[in-house]
C-alpha cells in the first residue's frame, strides 16, 4: 500500500512539473520524464494517467494527430483493464478536444453525444462547459443555429459562475454565429463584451481571437471602412503579442534559472545537514544494521543451499545439470524475482502477488516466464520440487 502511495505520489508530482514545463514551451523534456516513468515497473491505472500526459504534451503544441493517438491506446488500455470511470470520462473528453481541434467533427461528436448522454458525470464544471460550447459549434456548422445558440448562452453562464475569464473562447463562437446569422449588430456587441472581459483578465490572445473573427464579419458584409479599421487593430495587437511572448520567453528563462539555483543551494544544505547528523549520530547504528542484514542474507543463503540439497535426495530433476548448476541459476535471479518466488512458495496466486507487489498481474506472468526461463523449468510445480522435497508436497 505505502508503495502504491509512493507511485501516485509521483505521478502527481509529474503532471505539475509537466504543465510547468509545458507552459514553459519545454515539451521535449516533458516528453522525456513521461516515456522514462512509462517505461518503469507500473500500474495499469498509472500508465493510463501518463499516456493522457502525453496527450496533453502533445495537444499543447497543435499535434492533434499524435495526441489523439495516445489518448485511443489509453482508451483502449483502459477497458481491457480495471480502471476507475472518472478516468475513462476524461480520455473521452480529452479524446473528443483533441478531435474538435483537429477538424474531425464526426468523431467528437459521438463522445459528445455519449457523454452528455451519461450527464457529464465526472466532468469539472469548465469541462462541462467547453463540451456543451463544442456540441453548438458542431450544430452550428450543421446550420442548425438555434439550437448552437442555446448551447453557447448554456456554456456562457457555467463559466460566468466557475471560470468567469474564459467566456471570451465561448463569444468567439457566438460572434461567428451572428455573423452568420446576419445579425452584425449583435456579432459587434458580443465582441464588446469580449473585449472588456478580455482586458479586465487581461488575456490578449482573446482579443486577438475576437478582432479577428470581427473583421471577417466586416469583410463579408462589405463594410470596407470597419473592415480596414479592424484589421489595423488587429495588427496592432499582434504586434502587442509578439513583444510580449519575447518578454514572456526571456522571463520563462530566468525564472527558471532562479529555481535551478534556489533548487541547488536548498539541496546543498540539506545534503550538508544530512550528512552531518549521519556522521556525528548514526555512523554506529548503520554499522549494526548493515551486520545484521550481512549475517540474515548469509542465513538466507544457508537454508536455500540446504533446502536444495534435500531435495534433490528425493528428487530427480533435470539428471543432465549438476546441482551446482541449479545453485548458479538460483544466484542469477535478481531481487523482484527472487521475492515473487518467496511468495509463490507461500502459496499466492499470481493476482495475489500482483495485489501484494502493487503491479499488474500480466507484468507477474512476465517476471514468472523469466523466472522459468533462468531456471530452466516449466512450471509451478517444477518451481516447488526445488525448494522442497516430495514428502512435504503432500
Amino acid at each position: 500500500m505505502l508503495l502504491c502511495n509512493a507511485q501516485n505520489h509521483d505521478i502527481l508530482s509529474l503532471e505539475k512539473e509537466v504543465i510547468r514545463l509545458n507552459r514553459l514551451g519545454r515539451q521535449k523534456e516533458s516528453h522525456e520524464k513521461i516515456t522514462m516513468m512509462l517505461a518503469g515497473d507500473i500500474s495499469d491505472e498509472e500508465s493510463v494517467k501518463l499516456n493522457l500526459l502525453l496527450a496533453n504534451t502533445f495537444r499543447s503544441i497543435n499535434d492533434y494527430s499524435s495526441a489523439i493517438y495516445y489518448l485511443k491506446n489509453a482508451r483502449h488500455f483502459a477497458d481491457v483493464n480495471t480502471v476507475h470511470d472518472s478516468l475513462k470520462t476524461a480520455l473521452d473528453a480529452e479524446l473528443a478536444f483533441s478531435t474538435f481541434d483537429n477538424n474531425d467533427y464526426a468523431a467528437s461528436e459521438k463522445i459528445i453525444i455519449r457523454l452528455r448522454n451519461g450527464g457529464y458525470k465526472y466532468l469539472s464544471n469548465e469541462s462541462r462547459a467547453y463540451m456543451i460550447m463544442q456540441d453548438g459549434y458542431i450544430k452550428f456548422l450543421a446550420k442548425n443555429y438555434r439550437y448552437a445558440e442555446e448551447c453557447f448562452n448554456e456554456s456562457l453562464d457555467i463559466l460566468k459562475r466557475y471560470s468567469s475569464c474564459n467566456q471570451p473562447a465561448v463569444m468567439v463562437k457566438q460572434i461567428q454565429l451572428y455573423a452568420a446569422m446576419k445579425s452584425t449588430d449583435k456579432a459587434q456587441e458580443i465582441y464588446e463584451k469580449c473585449i472588456y472581459l478580455s482586458q479586465k483578465c487581461k488575456i490578449l490572445k482573446y482579443k486577438i481571437y475576437a478582432t479577428e473573427e470581427l473583421s471577417k464579419v466586416y469583410r463579408e458584409s462589405n463594410n470596407k471602412d470597419r473592415f480596414f479599421y479592424y484589421t489595423k487593430l488587429l495588427d496592432s495587437l499582434k504586434l502587442i503579442d509578439r513583444q510580449e511572448q519575447r518578454l514572456s520567453m526571456m522571463h520563462a528563462s530566468n525564472q527558471d534559472y532562479m529555481y535551478k539555483e534556489n533548487t541547488e543551494q536548498i539541496m546543498e544544505k540539506k545534503i550538508y545537514l544530512f550528512f552531518s547528523i549521519i556522521m556525528v549520530l548514526c555512523s554506529c547504528i548503520l554499522f549494526i544494521i548493515l551486520r545484521r542484514k550481512a549475517r540474515k542474507k548469509a542465513r538466507q543463503y544457508e537454508d536455500l543451499i540446504s533446502k536444495i540439497r534435500i531435495s534433490s535426495e528425493h528428487t530427480v530433476y533435470n539428471t543432465d545439470s549438476p546441482h551446482k548448476e541449479i545453485e548458479s541459476r538460483l544466484r542469477s535471479l535478481n531481487k523482484k524475482q527472487k521475492d515473487i518466488v518467496g511468495l509463490a512458495l507461500q502459496g499466492l496466486t499470481n493476482r495475489e502477488i500482483a495485489e501484494k507487489l502493487c503491479v499488474s498481474e500480466a507484468t507477474i506472468k512476465y517476471h514468472f516466464t523469466n523466472i522459468f526461463e533462468i531456471l530452466q523449468i516449466k512450471n509451478r510445480k517444477d518451481l516447488f520440487k526445488i525448494f522442497i522435497s516430495p514428502n512435504n508436497l503432500s
